[in-house]
């Protein structure tokens, strides 16, 4: 994800962008309390899924997808588009979409759909670019007609969350929320954090003793004047890279970190000994965008409402740890594998949702104020802050 916002993006208007602020979080607030007991487990999803409806009904159709590429794209192909072609017969083409990374307001021309990060959704839903999409077909999935009539829909979540070394700390022992990770006092030993704003400013302040509902606005000055409290535990061990901070933990160079979940997941199944807690993470969404100037809409709602269907979003989830945005999805789950998932409950409750319209209206005025603060700290050296 990334915060840096284009002088394009600042032409969005104040007033519509905290409209847009009212739906930013409910595809994962309307999630809470919706995840089906372990006695509603109907059973391991298929491999790959294949969506209902007539069989060929896209044949000769391309829709064209703008994803970020790596990982979920590669996820997103195998478990959900390919069973989609097969299917239908339509011929899904992706691109990476640089000017979605860079927080262009507006998605490429020509794009059917666009994956983005909750900043750049926020900003679009904003713009009047998008066409509406009729999402109501797809079982269990939260109703936000607000989003979907900016043409925005939710793709999956995940979490910034403590990340620490098993032979540091067992789940009971490690720091509770923030305030006790910022105890370098009582709880000794060198940190890592993202050296991206986003997510950092509001876990300071949460360490500060913000209390999660009254985050936003962000208080940019005492964020900083709360990192300032921790800097010298964090040294130059701020991370721009996902990776990196499991690896840190793991070769030893901290005991405590940042990270997003899914990434220390992946560690551990690279055999790595870190571990990870919920307790104040922060919670992001990221979006499907509809273009109003799309080449094949029809199809491409068809592909998006797949995408989001209880099937489509178990199988993906299980593989990548990402949470499921529909609730109906844990129902294909299994049990033991709810504990990994950020929007599974009990995790979902213990968490903070990243307000994405705030930073989409503030992102370049903390982005500018952190690279200050930054700059005056002697070991964090600077290098550019890059995607999760």
């Amino acid at each position: 994800m990334t915060v840096r916002l284009t002088q394009s993006a600042t032409l969005v208007s104040r007033r519509s962008l905290l409209g847009a602020a009212a739906t930013t979080t409910l595809a994962l607030t309307a999630c809470r309390g919706t995840v089906a007991p372990e006695s509603s487990f109907i059973g391991t999803p298929a491999a790959s899924p294949e969506p209902p409806g007539a069989r060929g009904r896209w044949a000769g159709r391309t829709v064209t997808v703008a994803t970020y590429g790596g990982d979920v794209e590669s996820a997103l192909r195998r478990l959900v588009w390919d069973p989609f072609e097969r299917a239908t017969g339509c011929r899904i083409r992706t691109f990476v979409n640089e000017p979605a990374r860079a927080g262009t307001p507006e998605p490429i021309a020509a794009t059917d759909l666009v994956l983005a990060d909750p900043v750049v959704a926020a900003r679009f839903a904003a713009s009047g670019k998008g066409r509406p999409v009729d999402l109501t077909r797809v079982t269990g999935l939260p109703s936000d007609p607000a989003r979907a009539a900016v043409g925005v829909a939710p793709a999956y979540a995940y979490s910034l969350v403590d990340c620490w070394r098993r032979d540091a700390f067992s789940r009971d022992s490690a720091p509770a929320d923030w305030t006790a990770w910022w105890d370098v006092q009582g709880v000794p030993g060198a940190r890592a954090l993202r050296r991206n704003p986003l997510g950092t400013l509001e876990i300071a302040l949460l360490a500060a003793g913000v209390a999660p509902e009254s985050l936003y606005p962000l208080d940019i000055d005492r964020a900083l004047a709360s990192l300032a409290q921790i800097g010298e535990a964090v040294g130059d061990r701020w991370w721009t890279r996902g990776i990196e901070p499991a690896g840190w933990i793991a070769a030893d160079r901290a005991i405590l970190a940042v990270a997003w979940h899914h990434r220390v997941i992946a560690a551990q199944w690279d055999g790595k000994a870190v571990d990870f807690g919920w307790s104040q993470g922060v919670l992001a969404t990221d979006c499907w965008l509809a273009p109003a100037k799309a080449i094949e809409p029809e199809a491409a709602d068809d592909l998006l409402a797949w995408t989001v269907s209880p099937e489509a979003q178990a199988v993906f989830a299980r593989e990548t740890r990402m949470g499921p945005v529909n609730p109906d999805a844990f129902r294909s789950i299994e049990p033991w594998l709810l504990d990994t998932l950020p929007t599974a409950e009990p995790q979902l409750a213990t968490q903070v949702a990243l307000d994405g319209a705030w930073w989409a209206l503030h992102g370049s005025e903390a982005d500018e104020a952190m690279a200050s603060w930054l700059a005056g700290q002697p070991a964090a050296r600077p290098v550019r802050a890059s995607k999760p």
